[in-house]
C-alpha cells in the first residue's frame, strides 16, 4: 500500500512522460498497421500467387501484417491503462489534500506521515485548553473520536489507491508481461479488464484450495486471507467465488472453518487468522450480494431458504444456516433489498421453530466449540450478525425499521423476542446501532462515515425508534442508551423544537422523547453524548428564524426555547437518578465516572459539528461540565433540588451567547437589556421546561 507521504507528494511527471511516449508509440504503430493492411495484406489477398512456396509465404505475410495490428492494440491498451491510472491516483491525491484542509478547519492537523493530531495552536491543544480552562479527563484527548474519524478516511483513500495500483500492474502484465506472448490479441484493454482478469484468477485459486481441503491449516487460512484481502471489493472475484461455492457450499465451508483445524490445536495466531478470514469473507459476500450477475439471484434466494435448515449432517448440534451466514455478516455491506428479505426470513423462522428464543439458538449449535476457534466473537444468536449488517447498510436499516407488512419485524425484535443468555448484551448492542443507522443514514461502525442529510424516511424511522424504545419502560436495555442519545443529537433540531416549545403539535411525540431521554440519563456516557451534543446545537439555534415545523420565531423565542430545552434535559436526569428507578449504587458509579468525561468528541453524528468547534462553543460546554462537577455528591432530594441553580453556569453562558447574536434587539427590549434580566428569563424558561416534562 502506498504511504500517505508517498501518495500526497507523488510527482506525476515521469508517469506523464510515459503516457506521452505510449501515445506516440500507438500512433506510429497505428500508421504501420494501416500501411500493412492497405499494402502487404491487400496485395497478397488480391494476387494470383500459387504453389507451395506461395502458400508458406502467404501465411507468413498475413501473420506479419496482423502482428502490426496486434502491436498497435497493445500500445493502445497500455496507453489507456496508464491514462486511467493517472486519473484515479491524481483524484486520490486530491482527496488526501482536501482531507488535510478539512481537518485543519476542525482544529486538527495531518502530519507529513499521515498521523492526525490536534492543531498545535487549536482550541483543544494544550495551549488552547490552558487559555479556556481545563476540560475534564487528564491525559485523554477530547478530540479522539474526531482524530479517529479523519484517520479512517485517510486510510480508506490509501487502501483504494493500493487496489488501483495492483489492478494496474495486473492489466499491464496481461499485455506486456514477461509471460505474455508478444504481438498477440490484447486481453486487458483497460483497468476494468485487468480487474476482471485478476478477480477471476484469484477466485479460481480460492475455490481450488477449498476443494482440495488444504485450507484448514495456518498456511491455508493465510493464503485465503491474502487473496480475499486484495479482492474482497472486486465484484468479479466476489461473484465468481459465491456462485462457484453456491449458497450451501458457502455455509458448509464456513461451518467447517469454525470446527477448527485438522490438528485440533488452535493457537493464538490461528484464531487471529480465522477472525481475519471472517472479515474478508464477510466483505466479499457483501460485495457479491450487490451483484446481479448470473447465479447471484439463486445464491441470495437459496441462502434464505437454507437459513432454517441444519448445515452438515443434520445432527442435533449442527448449526442452522442463519447462524452460519449471520456470523459472516458481522462484516461487509450487504444488498439492501436482500437484507430486508433475510431479516423477514429470520423472524419467520424463529417464530416457527422456537418456543423459547432465549435458549433455542444457544442450543442449536456447538457454541463452545466455535468459541474455542474464534473466542467470544462467535454469537449463537443470528440476529446479532443480522442487526450488525443493518448497521453497516443504513438504507437497509431504514427500510427494515419501516416495514410493517406482512408483519412489524422491528417491533418483534425490539419489544417481543427474548435473547440467548449465552451472548450477553451483544444483540442489544447491535440492535441499538441499527436503530441509529435507520434514523440517521450513518453507519455507526464506520469511523470515516459522514453526516447525512435527513430524508422523510429517516424522520419516520426516528419516530418508530422512539416509539418502540419508549414502550420498553424500565426494560430499556442499557446497550440502547448511547445509540439513542446519538440519534437524538443527530435530530437535535426536532428535539429542541419539542423539548423547548409549548406547541400543541411538536415534531416529536413529547412523551416518547421524555421516556427515552430519561432512560438515556441513567448512564453517564450516554447522558454526556446527549447533553454535550444538544449544548452545541443550542448555541447554534439562536440564529434560527423559524422552527422545524415552520413556526416563525422572535429573538426572545430562541432564548426561551434554549432554556426550556435545558430544563427538559435536566428533569430527565433528575427522574433517572432521583426517582424510584434509581438506586444508590448506580448513582454512586455514575457520579464517580463523571469526572472522566471529555468534551469535544462528537464526531460525525452531530450536524454542523465541524463549524461549531470553530465558534468557541466549547466555552458553553465547559460551563455545563462545571455544573456537573459542582453537584457531584448531591442527594437529589426533592426539597433541595433547584434546576436554575443546578444549571446556573450553563444557563448563564448560553444567555451570554444569545446576547452576542441579538444584541441590538436585546438592548432595545425591556427585560432583555441587562445581564440579570436575560439570565432571569432563561432560568424561568428552564423551570418551565422541567415542569412540562
Amino acid at each position: 500500500m502506498p504511504g500517505y507521504e508517498q501518495l500526497n507528494n507523488v510527482d506525476f511527471r515521469s508517469l506523464d512522460a510515459a503516457i506521452e511516449d505510449w501515445r506516440q508509440t500507438k500512433g506510429d504503430l497505428d500508421a504501420l498497421a494501416a500501411e500493412a493492411a492497405q499494402g502487404l495484406l491487400s496485395k497478397i489477398e488480391a494476387s494470383q500467387w500459387r504453389g507451395e512456396n506461395a502458400t508458406v509465404s502467404r501465411e507468413f505475410i498475413i501473420r506479419a501484417g496482423s502482428e502490426f495490428e496486434y502491436a498497435y492494440q497493445q500500445a493502445q491498451a497500455v496507453f489507456t491503462i496508464l491514462t486511467e491510472f493517472r486519473t484515479v491516483q491524481a483524484a486520490h491525491q486530491r482527496s488526501l489534500q482536501e482531507l488535510a484542509q478539512e481537518a485543519r478547519q476542525q482544529g486538527l492537523y495531518v502530519q507529513a506521515n499521515g498521523t492526525v493530531i490536534e492543531q498545535p495552536d487549536g482550541p483543544y491543544s494544550d495551549l488552547g485548553l490552558e487559555q479556556s480552562g481545563p476540560l475534564l479527563g487528564p491525559g485523554t484527548s477530547s478530540r479522539q473520536a474526531d482524530i479517529d474519524h479523519f484517520a479512517a478516511r485517510i486510510q480508506a483513500v490509501l487502501a483504494e489507491a493500493a487496489t488501483q495500483d495492483e489492478t494496474t500492474a495486473r492489466a499491464l502484465r496481461e499485455n506486456i508481461g514477461e509471460e505474455r506472448e508478444h504481438f498477440a490479441p490484447v486481453t486487458a484493454e483497460s483497468l476494468t479488464d485487468g480487474e476482471r482478469a485478476q478477480g477471476i484468477a484469484d477466485a479460481q485459486e480460492y475455490l481450488d484450495l477449498i476443494e482440495s481441503e488444504g485450507y484448514n491449516t495456518q498456511e491455508g487460512i493465510d493464503r485465503l486471507n491474502e487473496l480475499a484481502a486484495a479482492q474482497s471489493h472486486n465484484e468479479h472475484f466476489a461473484t465468481y467465488l459465491a456462485t462457484g461455492l453456491g449458497a450451501e457450499g458457502t455455509l458448509e465451508f464456513w461451518a467447517d472453518v469454525l470446527d477448527g483445524p485438522e490438528s485440533g490445536e488452535v493457537s493464538g495466531a490461528y484464531r487471529d487468522s480465522v477472525l481475519q478470514l471472517r472479515e474478508n469473507m464477510g466483505v466479499t459476500f457483501g460485495t457479491a450480494s450487490e451483484s446481479h450477475r448470473d447465479g447471484m439471484d439463486a445464491w441470495r434466494n437459496d441462502m434464505i431458504t437454507l437459513g432454517s435448515e441444519r448445515i452438515g449432517t443434520g445432527g442435533a448440534m449442527n448449526p442452522y444456516g442463519f447462524q452460519i451466514m449471520s456470523d459472516l455478516m458481522m462484516h461487509g455491506n450487504y444488498n439492501k433489498d436482500w437484507l430486508v428479505e433475510y431479516g423477514a426470513g429470520l423472524v419467520n423462522a424463529e417464530q416457527e421453530m422456537a418456543f423459547d428464543t432465549a435458549q433455542f439458538w444457544a442450543n442449536a449449535a456447538p457454541v463452545e466449540e466455535y468459541r474455542r476457534v474464534i473466542g467470544d466473537e462467535y454469537r449463537a444468536d443470528p440476529f446479532t450478525g443480522f442487526m450488525r449488517a443493518l448497521g453497516n447498510n443504513p438504507d437497509a436499516a431504514t427500510a427494515f425499521v419501516l416495514t410493517e407488512d406482512p408483519q412489524d419485524y422491528a417491533e418483534y425484535i425490539v419489544t417481543v423476542r427474548e435473547t440467548p443468555r449465552t451472548d450477553g448484551g451483544a444483540v442489544h448492542e447491535e440492535t441499538g446501532q441499527a436503530l441509529f443507522a435507520a434514523a440517521t443514514g450513518i453507519n455507526p461502525h464506520d469511523p470515516a462515515a459522514l453526516y447525512v442529510e435527513h430524508t422523510a424516511d429517516h424522520d419516520a424511522a426516528r419516530d418508530r425508534a422512539l416509539a418502540l424504545t419508549s414502550a420498553l419502560g424500565d426494560d430499556f436495555p442499557p446497550e440502547f442508551r448511547t445509540p439513542m442519545a446519538k440519534t437524538l443529537v443527530n435530530h437535535g433540531d426536532a428535539v429542541i423544537d419539542t423539548a423547548g416549545t409549548q406547541w400543541e403539535h411538536p415534531p416529536l411525540d413529547d412523551r416518547h422523547l421524555s421516556n427515552v431521554a430519561t432512560q438515556i440519563s441513567r448512564d453517564q456516557e450516554s447522558y454526556g453524548h446527549l447533553n454535550e451534543g444538544i449544548n452545541y446545537l443550542l448555541a447554534d439555534s439562536f440564529t434560527d428564524t423559524e422552527t422545524t415545523f415552520g413556526q416563525e420565531l422572535s429573538p426572545s423565542d430562541t432564548l426561551n426555547r434554549a432554556g426550556q430545552t435545558l430544563g427538559f434535559l435536566e428533569q430527565a436526569r433528575y427522574d433517572a437518578l432521583a426517582g424510584e428507578r434509581a438506586d444508590e449504587e448506580s448513582q454512586a458509579v455514575w457520579d464517580a465516572r463523571w469526572q472522566y468525561h471529555a468534551a469535544g468528541s462528537l464526531a460525525n453524528f452531530v450536524p454542523q459539528v465541524g463549524d461549531l468547534t470553530q465558534r468557541g462553543v466549547d466555552v458553553y460546554t465547559q460551563a455545563w461540565l462545571d455544573d456537573e462537577m459542582n453537584r457531584i455528591g448531591d442527594k437529589y432530594s426533592e426539597e433541595e433540588y433547584d434546576l436554575s441553580k443546578v444549571r446556573k453556569s450553563q444557563l448563564g453562558a448560553l444567555s451570554d451567547a444569545w446576547y452576542e447574536v441579538h444584541r441590538d434587539w436585546a438592548d432595545a427590549t425591556t427585560g432583555y437589556d441587562t445581564e440579570l434580566g436575560r439570565r432571569t428569563q432563561i432560568a424561568g424558561d428552564a423551570m418551565l421546561g422541567g415542569r412540562s416534562k
